[in-house]
């Protein structure tokens, strides 16, 4: 018996269950002594709301470092400066696009017509799965009606053009005709992308132009090379057999919703547009780290980590050159009015009249995208095909690589990955903190307190310790203040924090001894 409860109690801590509950009892109580003191219920929740809002700002650079370094085993000190990119990408191009109402109609007309057939697509697939699941012949139909991918492609192909041409037409009218005409345009492109006679010849043109430009690329390498010519292979056409059953519906669908989304105002789309170029900008600048300067030093760790250092410092310079030192200040004014001001938004002041506090939209705003990032990637990694050649990847890259998996491009997903989730953290975070060279060289030193307290290479300990250090920032700032007029207590509690946990737990509360 005695040995049955050692066994037991030793799985339970090699599984960290006890840094888990110690991690949630130490949240707790920070939260109850901070409650019996403050005895204010809208000064509390504004220090919790604070405190998950920086948490989840340095969520955002710990997440891509914890990947990259779990993953990959590559520490990367330029983690930060992504994230800069991302913010400094993003107010170029909100500063760059322009207000006047033409380019407003063709932001309006775009994200309409392209958008609004994805969407349909996309909620016709989620509500059909249950039916998938319980009736096998339905779900043989509707796989043979058409891909979810080819339907998207579509959509973005015709709709994206045609909105430019709406936009473009409608730009001198703006009342009831030009929303008639969006509404047209989305259901025509809803409709092109759910007939097969009209997707198909237009995805197999796209697949035969790539094809044609590959194979004329490997018939004059083998020519170089002094080597035999590849067999030129065709591209079949082969268009469904099955006529889309559920056409109608998704027209009605997609007018209903070109409807709806017929009332976004432009300054959501433009910094939507920016989000976008943020996460690109900062995705290639990682794709390009990853295989002209990390890719050589895989098997020299420390040369890793003076390379990352170097390339922080040179993007830290070359925006010095492009912008000065001087801060670009927040993109407060390119905000939705949804995200501006205090809880609750103004279209939910007459459910919520009594809640208006001094917590910020765009605190809950960051908290709701640092846990969809937490889950998101989490989902990414464990529950899907990609994740688990990227596990496996890790794990055992000559027998993946025999399976004819590409490790080196998997590898460079992973970093990409870890790039973009910086960059996005960028964008968000200048909408609430000063842009300047030195914002990444800060959430990179957080980023790295965060990592290590949730233990090296564990994704999950990494978003709990982001949440842990957040929540202890904002309650010794509460503290410092009262007793001490001053927030200097905020980065000592989390430093003190670091040296408790490593002193306890050197591998930190869910990382693996090594």
């Amino acid at each position: 018996m005695e040995n049955a409860l050692k066994s037991w109690l030793t799985f339970k801590i090699d599984k960290n269950t006890l840094s888990g509950i110690l991690t949630i009892g130490f949240v707790i109580l920070l939260l109850v002594v901070t409650a019996l003191d403050v005895k204010d219920g809208k000064r509390f929740s504004q220090i919790v709301a604070g405190g998950l809002y920086h948490g989840m700002l340095i969520f955002m650079v710990a997440a891509g470092l914890s990947i990259v370094f779990g993953l990959m085993d590559v520490l990367n000190f330029a983690q930060g400066s992504l994230m800069m990119i991302g913010a400094y990408v993003g107010f170029e191009i909100l500063s760059s696009l322009s207000t006047d109402t033409k380019t407003n109609a063709v932001l309006l007309s775009i994200h309409v017509v392209a958008f609004t057939p994805i969407a349909t697509t996309l909620l016709i697939e989620i509500a059909m799965i249950p039916l998938y699941r319980f009736v096998p012949k339905l779900a043989e139909a509707g796989r043979s009606s058409g891909h979810l991918l080819a339907k998207m492609t579509t959509s973005a192909l015709i709709g994206a053009p045609l909105g430019l041409l709406l936009g473009s037409t409608v730009a001198d009218d703006l009342g009831s005709s030009a929303d008639t005409m969006r509404v047209i345009g989305a259901v025509v492109v809803t409709a092109l992308a759910w007939v097969d006679m009209v997707r198909d010849p237009l995805l197999f043109g796209i697949k035969w132009f790539i094809n044609e430009i590959s194979t004329r690329f490997q018939t004059g390498l083998a020519i170089i090379q002094g080597r035999q010519a590849p067999p030129i292979e065709t591209l079949g056409y082969k268009p469904s057999s099955d006529s889309d059953k559920a056409v109608l519906g998704a027209i009605l669908l997609s007018a209903f919703m070109a409807m709806l989304l017929n009332t976004t105002e432009t300054t959501t789309l433009r910094f939507g547009i920016a989000a976008v170029a943020a996460v690109f900008a900062g995705t290639l600048a990682g794709i390009i780290m990853e295989t002209i300067f990390i890719r050589p030093t895989y098997v020299r760790p420390f040369f890793q980590i003076v390379l990352t250092f170097g390339i922080a410092l040179v993007i830290r310079e070359t925006v010095i050159y492009q912008y000065g030192v001087a801060t670009q200040g927040t993109l407060t004014a390119y905000l939705p009015r949804g995200l501006q001001g205090t809880f609750p938004p103004h279209f939910l002041r007459g459910l919520f009249p009594d809640l208006e506090t001094t917590i910020f939209n765009y605190w809950i705003f960051m908290i709701i995208m640092g846990l969809l990032m937490m889950v998101g990637v989490q989902i990414l990694l464990m529950r899907t095909r990609i994740g688990i050649i990227i596990r496996a990847g890790v794990q055992d890259s000559e027998m993946v690589e025999a399976l004819g998996v590409n490790v080196r491009l998997v590898f460079t997903g992973v970093f990409a990955l870890g790039a973009g989730i910086a960059a996005l953290g960028g964008i968000i975070s200048a909408g609430f903190i000063s842009i300047d060279p030195a914002m990444g060289d800060i959430f990179l030193l957080q980023a790295i307190a965060v990592v290590i307290i949730g233990g090296l290479g564990s994704y999950a300990g990494t978003s709990l310790a982001a949440i842990v250090v957040g929540l202890t920032r904002s309650v010794a700032a509460y503290f410092s203040r009262q007793q001490f007029n001053t927030d200097g207590l905020a980065p000592i509690a989390v430093l003190v924090l670091l040296c408790i946990v490593l002193l306890v737990k050197p591998s930190g509360l869910f990382g693996k001894e090594h």
